[in-house]
């Protein structure tokens, strides 16, 4: 019996165990509220941006996009400012005409110092919002406003290599964007077209970040190589750079990295960057891989 007895205690007390166990559980749960059939499925369109640049001297109204999955009805429906910087205000609401899948509404501002963010953090209404339903967006958005002007920072020659080993060469300023990480080379290449870039992350050289575009172009990414095209929105096309022996270029893939190797960086100390084309295309129909841009910057002053 003894025996009998001294088995059977550890299973008693494994049960009352549980038993506590589901008790609690059963106590602390609190079942979630059931979405009603005809929720909107409200978010905001992640088509927003992160950020509102003015431009000093520039007229600009930004706007926010808000959409709904289910937009049978007319509706409105309520934003909560989670956090806001004093010089933003937006409105308390959102309206949708039935039918409507997508709405505006505007983010004012007043008397922005130049240089400075402006953040906000804002977020749909809980009882417009569908947890269960997939949507091209988010119910919060964060993000910021600045005012600031694009500012001469930097001389920079820049050369590419072309057709067996040709160079064109190129002197230029490199403009910054305020205090901010993005610079830009007007007419890059002389095409029409703009290079925006920034410093991105660290490379796998000591002393040198990504040598990354900031717009103005599409990605090319495989199992192994990370790189990307020139591409003007503009026109929908690649940009075609013309050589000054006539030698006109297609498009350019650039390879920021194969495997774990940088293959474009530009120094921390903004001195050098090199960009290297993984394949140059030309308008006769022909190609070559593996050639390279070099850019060597210089103080605004330099001789």
């Amino acid at each position: 019996m003894k025996t009998y007895m001294k088995h059977l205690m550890p299973i008693v007390a494994l049960a009352m165990a549980f038993a506590a166990c589901d008790d609690t559980n059963e106590s602390g749960f609190v079942p979630a509220e059931p979405v009603p059939a005809d929720n909107m499925a409200v978010y905001f369109d992640n088509t927003n941006p992160e950020e509102f640049i003015i431009l000093a001297g520039e007229e600009y109204a930004p706007t926010i996009d808000v959409s709904r999955l289910n937009c049978e009805k007319a509706a409105v429906v309520p934003i909560h400012v989670i956090s806001m910087n004093s010089a933003l205000s937006v409105p308390a609401q959102v309206e949708f005409e039935a039918g409507q899948e997508t709405a505006q509404f505007e983010l004012k501002f007043d008397n922005l110092e130049p240089n400075k963010k402006y953040e906000f953090d804002l977020q749909i209404d809980e009882a417009y919002t569908n947890p269960y339903k997939a949507t091209p967006g988010a119910v919060r958005y964060t993000g910021f406003v600045s005012k600031t002007s694009w500012d001469p920072y930097k001389k920079v020659t820049y050369s590419i290599n072309y057709k067996g080993d040709k160079w064109q060469n190129y002197d230029a300023v490199v403009y910054r964007l305020g205090e901010m990480n993005r610079y830009r080379i007007e007419k890059f290449l002389g095409t029409d077209c703009d290079f925006t870039f920034y410093l991105g992350g660290k490379s796998s050289y000591d002393g040198y970040s990504m040598f990354e575009p900031y717009n103005g172009y599409e990605d090319y990414l495989d199992s192994e190589i990370n790189s990307f095209y020139w591409y003007d929105a503009k026109t929908g096309d690649y940009p075609v750079m013309t050589m000054d022996d006539g030698t006109q270029l297609s498009y350019i893939c650039v390879c920021r990295s194969w495997g774990s190797t940088s293959y474009s960086y530009i120094s921390n100390d903004f001195s050098y960057g090199q960009l290297y084309c993984y394949e140059v295309a030309y308008e006769d129909g022909s190609a070559e891989w593996w050639k390279y841009m070099t850019f060597y910057f210089s103080d605004l002053n330099a001789e």
